[in-house]
């Protein structure tokens, strides 16, 4: 191999422990939630990232699912540069996390109501307080001092037959309660 040449390797994984219906995993894996091919929460043409979680059938009609898991964030750490900032070496990355959980309900069998809420974090490993998979984190975000990126989904889906599929999602990202309406606010809204 040349100097300017480096192998890249590829190694997925998935482990499961359970039943159709209810399991845990822990996976190196690509994640999809919510409709659609390129769905709006997480499509499913992201790279793979280990995580960790379960799903679980709460009642023949309802499912639950939570996952944490570790992203690879491909920023540069400037605090190692210094000292790893050498030709060719190996660059050290700002750590990213990201955990969510998410609710599905099938009132009757062509509709599915599903609501999302997902964190990403930055700077620290696993924060303690998003390994509580039925808390909100909407609250949990705001109890460790605004610093994450939440982002709370909701969908419905209404499934006719077999080969089509009508749905409607909407994504908040960063929602601020008291400023949803003015004007001036930080709050971004996607839909699909």
């Amino acid at each position: 191999i040349g100097d300017n040449q480096r192998n890249f390797y590829v190694a997925d994984m998935k482990l499961q422990y359970g039943d159709s219906t209810s399991y845990f995993y822990f996976n190196k894996w690509d994640k999809h939630w919510g409709p659609g091919v390129s769905s709006l929460t997480i499509s499913n043409n992201i790279p793979s990232f280990f995580h960790f979680g379960f799903t679980w059938e709460l009642h023949n009609n309802i499912h639950f699912e939570y996952f944490h898991g570790k992203l690879k964030s491909g920023i540069i750490d400037s605090n190692y540069s210094m000292y790893y900032d050498e030709e060719g070496s190996r660059s050290f990355d700002i750590e990213r996390n990201i955990v969510g959980h998410r609710l599905e309900w099938h009132p009757c069998k062509q509709i599915v109501l599903s609501g999302s809420e997902l964190v990403t974090y930055a700077n620290r490993s696993i924060e303690l307080t998003y390994l509580l998979p039925f808390t909100p984190f909407f609250p949990i975000q705001a109890y460790i001092g605004e610093i994450d990126n939440i982002i709370i989904s909701g969908d419905i889906q209404y499934i006719p037959n077999e080969n089509l599929r009508l749905y409607g999602v909407l994504l908040v990202d960063e929602w601020s309660p008291p400023y949803t309406f003015d004007k001036d606010n930080r709050n971004w809204f996607g839909w699909q």
